[in-house]
């Protein structure tokens, strides 16, 4: 019986140590297998980090671009713009001039600016080239030459 004894006792030894051994190695791979997990989904978490970085990047390029042609197109329809309305200007104003140098009713007027450019006086002004009094007195007001101010010596 001392032997079935041993037997037993060697046999549940054996049992026991391989039990331990088994559970070490469990618990040893186990934890790799989370730090493996861990470290791949670090990685998998950098990687998504630098590819939004990229992308938010390559966005604010776009845009950018976007914002530069828009401001070309804008710019470009702008100078035209001016170009159209200078020479609308310039056209308008030889016309203007044009108009004024061949109006005959403009006459009496230029005449009147030249008596009034010699020191005439508003009646004269009025009787000669057949303009109202207050017309007479307006040219007068705006062409005749300044007077002398009189100053007083004290």
């Amino acid at each position: 019986m001392d032997t079935s004894w041993l037997t037993i006792i060697s046999g549940s030894a054996l049992l026991l140590s391989v039990m331990l051994l088994s559970l070490m190695l469990f618990l040893k791979v186990r934890p790799r297998r989370f730090e493996d997990r861990r470290d791949s989904n670090a990685t998998i978490l950098m990687q998504a980090r630098r590819a939004g970085r990229v992308a938010r990047s390559r966005q604010a390029a776009t845009q950018k671009q976007c914002d530069t042609a828009q401001s070309q197109r804008m710019a470009g329809g702008l100078g035209r713009r001016m170009v159209q309305l200078e020479t609308q200007f310039r056209l308008l104003a030889e016309r203007q001039d044009q108009f004024d140098l061949s109006q005959p009713s403009s006459a009496p007027y230029r005449t009147a600016i030249r008596l009034a450019e010699r020191g005439a006086s508003v009646q004269e002004i009025s009787t000669t080239c057949k303009l109202s009094a207050s017309e007479a007195q307006l040219i007068n007001t705006l062409h005749r030459p300044p007077q002398p101010s009189r100053q007083r010596l004290h």
